[in-house]
C-alpha cells in the first residue's frame, strides 16, 4: 500500500476550500469540522495519530465537509 500523506489543502468547485491541520484537541475529541459561509473550512485532525486513524478521521470529516460544501452551493452559489 502506498504511504498516506495527509493533505494541507483541498478545494472544492465553487471557491470551497478546506485547510487541514494537526493540533493538540481538547475534550478527548479525535478530529473536528468547521466552516463559515464564506466557503472556508478546517478539518482539525489530533496530533500523534497512527496513518490509519487519520484516514479514518480525515475520510469521517470530509462526509461532513461535503454535505456543508452542498449546503453551501445551494445557498450561496460558490462565490468563485
Amino acid at each position: 500500500m502506498k504511504r498516506f500523506i495527509l493533505p494541507k489543502k483541498i478545494k472544492f468547485p465553487g471557491g470551497f476550500v478546506i485547510k487541514v491541520v494537526e493540533v493538540d484537541l481538547t475534550n478527548d475529541e479525535d478530529a473536528n469540522w468547521s466552516y463559515d459561509m464564506q466557503g472556508n473550512g478546517i478539518i482539525q485532525l489530533r496530533k500523534g495519530m497512527t496513518q490509519g486513524q487519520q484516514r479514518y478521521y480525515l475520510s469521517h470529516e470530509m462526509t461532513h465537509a461535503v454535505i456543508d460544501w452542498h449546503h453551501y452551493m445551494i445557498a450561496e452559489g460558490g462565490t468563485q
